[in-house]
C-alpha cells in the first residue's frame, strides 16, 4: 500500500488525507519534515526549536489539509517553506517580546504567566472563548479570518484563493476583528 502511495503527487496525497488516510500524512511527513527542519535550523541555529517549528508546520498542514489547494503535479514545498518562514518570524517576534518585557517592568507584569493552575486555567478559558467567538462568525468571514490569522496569508493571497476582491477580504477581516473584540469586551465586563 505504501509503495503505491509513494508514487502519488502531493495533491493526491492531500486528497487522500482529507478522507482520513493517515499513511498519506506519513509520506508527506517523510518528504518534508527534514527540509522544514533544515530551513528553520539555518535561520534559528537551535536544533530543538527548529524541530518544534517543523513539527508545528507539519501539524498545521495536516489540520488544514482540506483548505490547501494545489493542482495536479504541484508540490507542497512552497506552502511548507512559507509556513516555516512564518513560524520562524513568529519565533523571533516572541523572542523580541520576551526581551522587551525583561527591560520593561510594566510590559513584564502584563505578560506575566506564573505557570500556576489558575493562570493556566484562565489562559485555556480565554483560548476556548476566542475559538467559540470565531466559530460563531459567518462561514465566509470565519474562513477569511482564519486564513489571515492562522495561515498568515496576505489579503491578496486570500482574495485569489477564495476568488473575491481584496477590498472584500479587508472588510471581512475588519468586521471579524471588531466582532471578536466586542465579544471579548462583553466577556471581561461580566
Amino acid at each position: 500500500m505504501k509503495n503505491r502511495l509513494l508514487k502519488l503527487s502531493d495533491a493526491e496525497l492531500l486528497k487522500l488525507g482529507s478522507h482520513g488516510n493517515e499513511m498519506a500524512l506519513s509520506i508527506i511527513f517523510d518528504k518534508y519534515f527534514f527540509q522544514i527542519f533544515s530551513f528553520a535550523n539555518r535561520l534559528i541555529k537551535n536544533s530543538d526549536i527548529a524541530k518544534e517549528i517543523a513539527m508545528d508546520v507539519m501539524l498545521k498542514m495536516w489540520q488544514k489539509r482540506d483548505l490547501i489547494r494545489i493542482d495536479g503535479d504541484q508540490s507542497l514545498r512552497p506552502y511548507m517553506v512559507k509556513a516555516a518562514k512564518n513560524a520562524v518570524i513568529n519565533f523571533h517576534k516572541s523572542k523580541k517580546l520576551i526581551t522587551e518585557s525583561i527591560s520593561n517592568p510594566q510590559l513584564s507584569s502584563a505578560l506575566a504567566y506564573d505557570g500556576t493552575a489558575d493562570a493556566e486555567l484562565n489562559l485555556k478559558e480565554l483560548e476556548n472563548r476566542v475559538s467559540r467567538i470565531v466559530a460563531d462568525l459567518p462561514e465566509q468571514r470565519r474562513l477569511v479570518f482564519c486564513l489571515s490569522r492562522e495561515d498568515d496569508m496576505t489579503y491578496a493571497e486570500i482574495a485569489k484563493k477564495l476568488n473575491i476582491s481584496v477590498h472584500t477580504v479587508r472588510n471581512q477581516i475588519s468586521a471579524s476583528i471588531a466582532y471578536v473584540k466586542g465579544k471579548l469586551n462583553d466577556y471581561r465586563n461580566q
